[in-house]
Parts: C-alpha cells; sequence; structure tokens
C-alpha cells in the first residue's frame, strides 16, 4: 500500500486552516509523532529539505494537524500539534519544526496555589478542567482527604496526584482525562476499544525483556498525623507474589488513605515494569497509548495480553512504520507467575534452567 499524509496549518491567533500538503510534497523529508501514556510527552517533529533556502521559517504558536495513511484506505487524523520550536541547520540544508499537543499550550501550564479537603477525586479534576476550559474525564473513585497545590501548573499537578492513583493524566480532543493505567476500554468519545490482536505475520521485529528487578512482595508507605504526631505505615501486599519482600517507599504521605493509594500504585508500576515488549511495525493508525494489545504466534510466554506505552510512528520517502513499547498487563503478569501445567508441547522446548 502507498503510504500517504496531510498537514493542515493553523497561524496563532487564526481559526481556520490551510492545507499545504502539496506544497510540501517535494520538500518533505520525514514525520515523527509519539503518543505517550501521560500528559506533555507527545510530541511531532517535521523535517523539511531547504535545499534553496526558500523555506520561510515558521512562527511558534502556529498549529500543525497531522494525518497519516494509506492511498488504499485513507487517511486518520493524529493530532494537532502548537508549534514551540523551529531550527534550521545545514548542510545539508534543512528546517526542523518540533511541536507539542495544542491543547496544552495557555492557561493549564500557569503556576498556581490552591488546597482542596474531603473531596473526590474526581471533583479536583473537573474543577481543574472548567478552569481550563476543557472537559473533565474521571473515571477514578478515589476520595481525598486533602491536596495542596504550591506553586505547580495544573499540567505538573494532575499528573502527579494521577501518578500517586497509578493513573494516567492526559488532555485530549478539549478533554482532561484521568484513567486508570493497564489498558483503557473506552475512547475520548467513550467508545468502546476492542482488543487488537497482533499476530506474527503483522510484525516486522520484536524484543521482549523480562526483570524481576522491581519485583516485590508488596509496598509500604508511612504517613504522618500532625495532629496527634504519630506514623503509620500502610502496607499493599503482592498476593500473588508472597515470597518476595516488601518495597518500603522513600517518601511519606500527609494521609493514611493517600499512603494506601500511593503504595497500590507504585506496586502496580512497579509490575508492569517486569515485563517489556517493543514491536516493529507496518504503519498503523489504529494503535494508541494504552490500548490493548493481544499478542498470537510470536512465542510462548510472550503471546498474550500487553498495553502500548508508547508508539511513534515515523514517515518519510521509504515509507512508514510504527514502533510499539509495551508494558505487561495485569492478566498477563499474573499468568507468567503461576507454575506451567505440565502438558506435552506441540513441539519439543530446549530448556535452558534444567
Amino acid at each position: 500500500m502507498q503510504p500517504i499524509f496531510k498537514i493542515v496549518a493553523t497561524a496563532a491567533g487564526q481559526a481556520a486552516g490551510r492545507d499545504i500538503t502539496a506544497l510540501l510534497s517535494d520538500r518533505l523529508l520525514s514525520i515523527r509523532i509519539t503518543d505517550k501514556a501521560g500528559m506533555d510527552s507527545d510530541e511531532a517533529e517535521i523535517s523539511l529539505d531547504d535545499r534553496d533556502g526558500a523555506v520561510a521559517l515558521p512562527a511558534r504558536g502556529a498549529r500543525l494537524q497531522i494525518s497519516l495513511g494509506y492511498q488504499e484506505t485513507g487517511l486518520t487524523m493524529l493530532g494537532s500539534y502548537r508549534i514551540d520550536e523551529v531550527e534550521s541547520s545545514g548542510p545539508p540544508q534543512q528546517i526542523t519544526l518540533c511541536g507539542r499537543p495544542a491543547d496544552l499550550s495557555g492557561t493549564v501550564k500557569a503556576v498556581r496555589r490552591h488546597a482542596w479537603e474531603n473531596v473526590s477525586l474526581a471533583q479536583v479534576v473537573k474543577e481543574i478542567a472548567q478552569r481550563n476550559k476543557l472537559t473533565p474525564v474521571c473515571t477514578m473513585k478515589a476520595r481525598v482527604e486533602r491536596l495542596d497545590q504550591v506553586n505547580e501548573s495544573d499540567i505538573h499537578f494532575i499528573t502527579r496526584i494521577a501518578r500517586q492513583y497509578d493513573a494516567t493524566a492526559s488532555v485530549k480532543a478539549g478533554k482532561l482525562l484521568v484513567v486508570p493505567r493497564g489498558g483503557q476500554a473506552k475512547s475520548v468519545s467513550g467508545k468502546a476499544i476492542p482488543l487488537l490482536v497482533l499476530r506474527r505475520a503483522d510484525i516486522k521485529s520484536w524484543r521482549y525483556t523480562l526483570s524481576d528487578r522491581n519485583e516485590s512482595g508488596g509496598v509500604a508507605v508511612k504517613s504522618h498525623n500532625k495532629k496527634t504526631g504519630k506514623t503509620l505505615e500502610i502496607i499493599v501486599p503482592d498476593k500473588d507474589n508472597p515470597s518476595a519482600p516488601v518495597r518500603a517507599a522513600r517518601h511519606s504521605v500527609p494521609s493514611a488513605g493517600r499512603a494506601g493509594a500511593s503504595a497500590k500504585g507504585t506496586l502496580e508500576r512497579n509490575n508492569r515494569s517486569t515485563g517489556t515488549l517493543t514491536l516493529d511495525l507496518a504503519g498503523r493508525a489504529d494503535i494508541v497509548a494504552e490500548r490493548k494489545i493481544s499478542l498470537s504466534g510470536v512465542k510462548l510466554g510472550v503471546d498474550g495480553q500487553w498495553v502500548v506505552d508508547t508508539i511513534t510512528h515515523d514517515f518519510s520517502a521509504n515509507g512508514w512504520s510504527s514502533s510499539l513499547e509495551l508494558v505487561i498487563s495485569k492478566a498477563q503478569l499474573k499468568k507468567s507467575r503461576k507454575p506451567a501445567k505440565k502438558k506435552k508441547p506441540a513441539k519439543k522446548l530446549v530448556s535452558i534452567t534444567a
């Protein structure tokens, strides 16, 4: 299939955009788009051939809406990015434009001071979204005794708090989303996202790593009560890994509820990092960060459910490829810890540990 692209540019302060695809068709060197599970990690980079010096340096603040696809199946819009960095280099002479999601500009990066007491996390997300003219989406059911935003931007504050609850905070399509890590079942619009099955024939190359460096039998977090002066230790055990030692968090938190949530979140993050997988595929616009993927036909022990942590799209004259970084899902991790059932394998396996 023939890869194609489309770029619509909108000058800072203007609402209407202009399709500049034809203008860039003989100058485009590459497009790289990175989509990560998180708030401000997404980015786009466009490199242009400036062989005759005729490409004017664009003003920062302009927005670029980027779509990728195939001639045979059509285009998919991957995101709108605000140019925040422009670079000219040579030889060979070229211009590189870097941008981050357009929704992350403006008030969301302004430093603020605020405090909340005895509210739901959803209420905190709602207030932050409203003051940044965003629509709140929070599927977390947590309740917080106290939260303090002290000289922090909203983007930094909500990312920090979401991490404590093992959630991810992001801004997409005018919405502030705070949702649990570990794969999303619904899209931003609320539509169900089906499990994506990838077979060996879909994959150009893969690399699987299993490590027990971050494994633990649980996580302990201390909570200091200012009224009583006492310090409590909250332990969240890993019932599937009871023989491993309990890890102690470095920092204490102000309430027992926050301590429990922090311990649970740390345990989940550590568990996800025990298994990682990288895949190289032909360009795919239907794969986004936090999507669940089922691998089939690669290798026994690798096949199963994974969650996309990062996807990077690389588009050039040589084609379009998508590189995925995945973390192990809860279901896959639990499966890997179970003793293998004694059954005759489809083919004889070579054991290097027995």
